[in-house]
């Protein structure tokens, strides 16, 4: 009996130690494999920076080729060649590391993007007959469509991509938790069967700590590299919005001269195209704020009544021009109060009404407001083309429109979709549309605003006409601004009111000439070499206080639009904030509203 009990505990031992060192034998299998997953996982998050980069790089070409195209000058062509030969290397760099999925897909790209450039090198060699005959180049059928599929391609790319990566991060984690599940049963079993000899099972983890850590540094890298993009996306903004205020500007002017029809027809395409540009640049700068999470919302009260008046008449003119009656119905009485985040609401109406007057011909368009279980409810309703069924879910992804020949008909980007069902999300609603082809459509959306009590004190009505008539003949304005035809812009939107205006290039000249004169208002651009607008305000703003010197005010005119750098401005000690390109009225009801308030400082 003693024999068969050392024999049963010998055979129990040599299965224990078989069973043991299988189950070790599976762990550090399951281990090594992460580790190899984990390499991958890195090696996408790489892959998926170069494309950003190369993005990027794609970018620089065609803004270096615009700024020619407005400019003509050699230096921005030698920057249009020079993008264009780093794009080239970049991308032949990519295709070599990737595997033969993508390196397949970054050869159509490659085709693709040759085939714009084509295009593009032909619209500069055509530059020197006129910008026209450039623009024209662009604008034809084969253009439009390279430049669409290019789009569609590396939209497909970056999609395949992130299908990879997110393949590869699940397989990691599946592998990890297997891994972690075996070394558990590992130490079970040596527990039970050896007692002590479970020591033996440690052993180095430090390989798969090491890959962990890896995997946190490729997070952190893609992260880095969506924060380059909002930044580049912010200064290509200020690139942009820089020379559309002289455009604008100057477009502008010319239409208040007398023209006969051929140039009154030239001049509002001329703004149309200029518009056009301003609001894809709005809605990409918008796309970015919400994709990298960094677009935050106010909670403030606001009159409900005074906010559709407002966007009824952002679109009235769109509007009588398309011959489309424009309405707006409300359950809730004149002056009721909400609150929330205005602006952005607002937003959302003009994106959603303005796409139906854009894409009816005739009718109406409607925008009512009602009460609702969860909240307010808004739609708007148009008589339009309607949307086919299977397209509804679509549209609302950015750059998407219901058909490829909806977007050549009517224009657009397809963001403005896109940016209002993620505001409408980040406000705590849901968008939904109701759609029939040929019928109109309905977008609606319900909102939990909180109702306050108190009704507003100052309403404004439809159609009730805004007061402009103040002086400003005779005042003394202090105008900095580094580029000359942006000064130029100014003088020609005040020239009528005949006030004395004093121009500077920097900051440093705007505090030097302010501190030796008596100005009754400034006008300050914020980015400028030396001293910037902001400095340039905190130093007027001390000069002031040290002499006892009442504020004078200060009108910051800039291209940089976000929030922060509205508040920058305010915290700096301006009294206003005005985001170019600028409107003439836009400057003048500026103006108007900081000599008001200047007036009621000194009662």
């Amino acid at each position: 009996m003693r024999f068969l009990s050392k024999t049963k505990l010998v055979v129990g031992y040599v299965v224990g130690v078989a069973t043991l060192l299988y189950v070790f034998s599976l762990a550090n299998q399951s281990l090594n494999k992460y580790v190899v997953d984990s390499d991958l996982v890195a090696s996408e998050y790489r892959l998926s920076a170069l494309f950003s980069n190369i993005k990027r790089l794609e970018k620089e070409v065609d803004v270096s080729h615009k700024r020619y195209l407005l400019i003509s000058k050699n230096k921005y062509k030698k920057q249009y060649l020079r993008s264009k030969t780093n794009f080239l290397k970049e991308l032949e760099k990519t295709k070599k590391i990737s595997n033969p999925t993508i390196s397949q897909k970054i050869a159509t790209y490659k085709t693709l993007v040759g085939r714009k450039f084509y295009f593009l090198d032909k619209s500069i060699r055509e530059r020197k007959y006129g910008l026209n005959e450039s623009l024209q180049i662009l604008l034809t059928g084969s253009a439009k469509e390279i430049s669409l599929k290019t789009k569609d391609i590396y939209m497909e790319l970056m999609n395949v991509l992130e299908r990879q990566i997110a393949a590869k991060v699940l397989l990691a984690q599946e592998r990890s938790g297997k891994t972690k599940f075996l070394l558990k049963k590992t130490g079970l079993i040596g527990l039970v069967l050896f007692g002590l000899c479970g020591m033996l099972l440690l052993f180095d983890i430090s390989k798969r700590q090491q890959y962990e850590k890896a995997l946190l540094v490729a997070e952190s890298k893609a992260l880095k590299a969506s924060k380059f993009k909002s930044e580049f996306l912010a200064n290509m903004s200020h690139e942009i919005r820089t020379p559309l205020n002289s455009i604008l500007g100057m477009a502008e002017v010319l239409e208040e001269t007398k023209l006969d029809l051929e140039q009154e027809q030239l001049v509002r395409t001329f703004k149309r195209a200029g518009d056009s540009l301003l609001r894809i640049v709005n809605d990409v700068l918008d796309l970015s704020k919400v994709e990298s999470g960094e677009l935050k919302l106010e909670e403030i009260r606001f009159c409900l009544s005074d906010l559709l008046y407002d966007v009824k008449t952002i679109l009235q003119v769109r509007a009588e021009k398309k011959q489309i009656e424009l309405l707006t119905e409300s359950d809730f009485e004149k002056g009721t109060q909400l609150k929330g985040d205005s602006s952005r609401l607002q937003q959302v109406l003009i994106n959603l009404a303005g796409n139906s007057i854009k894409f009816t011909d005739k009718g109406s368009v409607c925008i009512k407001v009602e009460n609702d279980l969860g909240g307010i409810r808004f739609s708007v309703t148009d008589t339009g083309i309607g949307i086919s069924e299977d397209r509804i879910s679509a549209i609302f992804s950015p750059f998407q429109q219901a058909e490829v020949s909806t977007s050549r008909k009517y224009g657009g980007t397809g963001l403005g979709l896109s940016i209002s069902q993620n505001l409408i999300h980040l406000m705590g609603g849901r968008i939904n549309v109701k759609s029939e082809i040929g019928h109109g459509s309905c977008f609606y959306f319900t909102l939990p605003l909180e109702r306050l009590s108190e009704k507003s004190s100052s309403e404004k009505t439809l159609n009730e006409p805004i007061q402009t008539d103040f002086q400003i003949e005779g005042l003394n304005i202090l105008v900095a601004d580094d580029v000359k035809d942006n000064q130029k812009v100014i003088h020609l939107f005040l020239k009528k009111y005949n006030p004395t205006l004093v121009f500077v290039e920097d900051g440093e000249k705007a505090l030097e000439t302010f501190k030796s004169n008596k100005f009754d208002l400034v006008l300050m651009d914020v980015q400028m070499p030396n001293m910037n607008g902001l400095e340039a305000t905190q130093a007027i703003r001390a000069f002031e206080k040290s002499n006892g010197l009442l504020p004078t005010p200060v009108i910051a005119l800039t291209a940089q639009a976000f929030k922060e750098d509205r508040e920058r401005c305010y915290e700096s000690g301006c009294d206003l904030h005005v985001v170019k390109p600028i409107k003439k009225k836009k400057l003048l009801d500026g103006i108007q509203d900081v000599l008001i308030n200047k007036n009621k400082k000194a009662v």
